[in-house]
């Protein structure tokens, strides 16, 4: 199991009892009926909130091809546009690990052209596009 942990998780015996609340996510997020595609997970600090995520992140990666799973933390940013690069080089990455089930990928920090390269091995030039569409709104000064 090991060599298939992308987020560090806690051992299964200091997190137990939540097999229900990550299998009513679980199913939630692979059915195409399900009315809402998103749970607000709310709680005090150190319940467990992170440590599901990981979870079904887990789950979702491995045992399932529709739908991608990313995590993503939040860091501290200067400005929108360093938020907006951070997330989007993170979102990127996990997408590409997933597309090639290689958690090495989601594991690492990658600079732009190495993300590119990647989109571009696996034929997805239009997320390729869309980088070179943030980059160029970067330099013209429009973060939004």
């Amino acid at each position: 199991m090991e060599d298939r942990l992308i987020l560090a998780v806690s051992p299964d015996s200091e997190f137990f009892g939540r097999e229900r609340d990550i299998d009513y996510m679980l199913t939630r997020a692979v059915d195409p009926m399900a009315p809402v595609a998103s749970t607000f997970l709310i709680g005090g600090k150190w319940i467990g909130k992170s440590e599901i995520l990981k979870r079904i992140y887990h789950s979702l990666f491995w045992d399932q091809g529709a739908v991608v799973p990313v995590y993503f933390r939040f860091r501290d940013c200067t400005n929108a546009l360093a938020f907006s690069e951070d997330y989007l080089k993170n979102f990127l990455r996990h997408y590409i690990a997933f597309f090639e089930r290689d958690p090495a990928i989601a594991r690492e920090e990658l600079p732009f052209k190495d993300i590119e390269r990647l989109l571009l091995k696996n034929d997805l030039s239009g997320a390729v596009r869309f980088i070179l569409r943030h980059r160029e709104a970067g330099r013209s000064g429009d973060h939004v």
